[in-house]
């Protein structure tokens, strides 16, 4: 199954130490949504104000994800 891939995955990549930024686009609106749930779980844990998960529902909110995103990998590559 597909979440389970995606499980899979995500865990292959936090094990390798790579840091994991998401974006639900236009997901159900139940919290419980397991599309929202792999999506969160998959992220990187938050650290400061770097945030990896985003559930966005509009085209400007997507773009301000991912103008973010840009943000926190530039903030990242610098401390690093």
């Amino acid at each position: 199954r597909s979440p389970n891939n995606a499980r899979s995955v995500c865990a292959a990549m936090k094990k390798d130490g790579i840091e994991i930024f998401t974006i639900g686009f236009a997901l159900p609106a139940s919290d419980s949504s397991s599309a929202r749930a792999v999506l969160r779980n998959c992220a990187s844990p938050d650290s400061g104000s770097i945030r990896h998960f985003f559930d966005v529902s509009t085209g400007e909110e997507l773009d301000a994800a991912f103008r973010e995103i840009i943000r926190n990998t530039e903030r990242l590559a610098l401390t690093r």
